[in-house]
């Protein structure tokens, strides 16, 4: 195996490790700066978000975890506009 695919693997594995968790709603890899995985998540409430972050960070393979908040949607997700100029 290439060294190069090695953390590409290793996320496939968290993501496997992730996917049995309900609150975890989507899932991407992240390429760039830092490599890893984004997740949206659900909760109930603030106490909520911590025991669904606490369980994250406690899943095997995790190093570290990082906590934002999505406030309000500005620009919805939206794809017809680029499909409509594909014709």
């Amino acid at each position: 195996m290439r060294r190069g695919l090695r953390p590409l693997l290793t996320g496939r594995r968290r993501a496997l490790t992730l996917h049995i968790l309900d609150h975890v709603v989507v899932a991407f890899v992240v390429k760039g700066t830092t490599q890893g995985l984004l997740l949206r998540v659900v909760a109930k409430s603030p106490d909520d978000l911590y025991r669904v972050a606490e369980v994250i960070r406690l899943c095997p393979g995790i190093l570290r975890t990082s906590t934002s908040l999505f406030l309000r949607e500005v620009i919805p997700y939206r794809v017809s506009e680029l499909l409509k100029g594909s014709d």
